[in-house]
């Protein structure tokens, strides 16, 4: 999952240390975008990966409530889930879950009665809005291990709903050569060759192959050649692009704006082929309205916590179940900043597309051999 990075209000704080953002005027950014529509905005977006992990939406603040097969993720004992961040400069402070328990990680049972719930706090209030033009965020279903490439799209998440995403799971296996052209693994890749001929073997973290990674780190590993800094993978002595540093900063965004019309851009198209054993899932989304009036008090009573996350413009609450006329501020704020999700499997059966030969070699000696022993009896 991903948010929005921080806000110029948060970064006024006196908190927060100064080194970790460069400071730019509304009127720099919007001179350096070629754009009508603002969309590349994101190019000069001034984190640094420390601002990012110690200033984005940390995961106590994003996910307020989650559980897993009708459990709670977090007890005191031991825990169902876990929560790893991953930076990125395009989209924020990011946040993949994963389960912990070996025993719960197959699903028995599809539908909506199991699978995971998260109710998340999008705090409106800390947005960049001139490079966050939309609230909400971003839920993206991916194979367990595989790096978080948020490039394939993913599901918008809007506050005041509740979303359904049914997943559906379709494996692609895929043909290597002499039939075509695929990657099993990344140490076996024409990339993770090339990185390890010019000296960047220490790029090569994650060994699950895809290949919008695979695109990804070879972007990352041009962008580090030419402008001594990296975009969204930072191993060994690699670091992310320092925004203060405008050596780093103006060759970061000249890289970024032409990279798609680079002789680089080619390359990684030619290192970097469909995996070979390829897992894609499918979703189906629905949404309602979340919560109704009604069970917005009954929210504030089972998290009271949330009533913490509200701020000085909603302290007032409701003290009486007969209370018909609900506070209009709670609700306004729920709805405004809170949104629910609910990831469930929609079928025990998955679809599975593979590739075969046309023509197999044994096929081809038993046709010879045929039109061979044709011949000699003609003969």
């Amino acid at each position: 999952m991903t948010q929005n990075p921080p806000t110029n209000k948060s970064m006024n704080s006196p908190e927060i240390d100064p080194s970790a953002f460069c400071y730019r005027s509304i009127y720099e950014f919007l001179h350096g975008s070629k754009t009508v529509d603002l969309s590349d905005m994101w190019m000069s977006l001034t984190v640094t990966k420390e601002g990012l992990l110690k200033y984005g939406h940390q995961e106590d603040d994003l996910i307020i409530h989650c559980t897993y097969n009708a459990r709670n993720c977090y007890n005191k004992t031991n825990s169902i889930v876990v929560v790893n961040a991953y930076p990125s400069p395009r989209y924020g402070l990011c946040h993949t879950i994963s389960i912990n328990q070996l025993s719960l990680q197959n699903v028995t049972t599809p539908g909506l009665a199991l699978g995971l719930r998260l109710t998340l706090n999008i705090q409106r209030d800390e947005y960049f809005n001139l490079l966050s033009p939309e609230y909400g965020a971003r839920l993206l279903v991916h194979p367990a291990g595989t790096y978080p490439t948020l490039q394939r799209g993913g599901v918008v998440l809007q506050p005041g709903t509740k979303t359904y995403v049914s997943v559906r799971m379709r494996k692609i296996d895929r043909l290597p050569w002499p039939y075509g052209e695929c990657t099993y693994e990344f140490e076996e890749s024409p990339l993770a060759y090339h990185l390890r001929k010019t000296g960047q073997h220490e790029l090569l973290k994650h060994r699950i192959y895809t290949y919008e990674y695979c695109q990804t780190l070879c972007r990352d590993a041009y962008l580090l050649k030419q402008c001594d800094c990296s975009e969204e993978i930072s191993q060994g002595n690699s670091n992310f692009c320092d925004p203060c540093n405008i050596t780093q900063a103006e060759c970061r965004t000249r890289f970024l704006k032409g990279f798609n019309r680079n002789p680089n851009y080619r390359e990684c198209n030619r290192f970097c082929k469909p995996a070979c054993s390829d897992i894609r899932y499918d979703l189906t989304v629905s949404r309602s309205e979340w919560p109704n009036s009604q069970h917005q008090y009954y929210i504030l009573k089972r998290w009271p916590k949330l009533k913490e996350k509200f701020g000085p413009g909603a302290t007032e609450s409701n003290n009486s179940y007969q209370n018909e006329d609900l506070n209009p501020v709670h609700l306004q704020y729920i709805k405004s900043n809170f949104l629910r999700v609910h990831v469930f499997i929609q079928e025990m059966n998955y679809l599975s597309v593979k590739d075969v030969p046309a023509y197999a070699t044994s096929q081809l000696f038993a046709d010879l051999g045929g039109c061979l022993g044709l011949y000699i009896g003609v003969s």
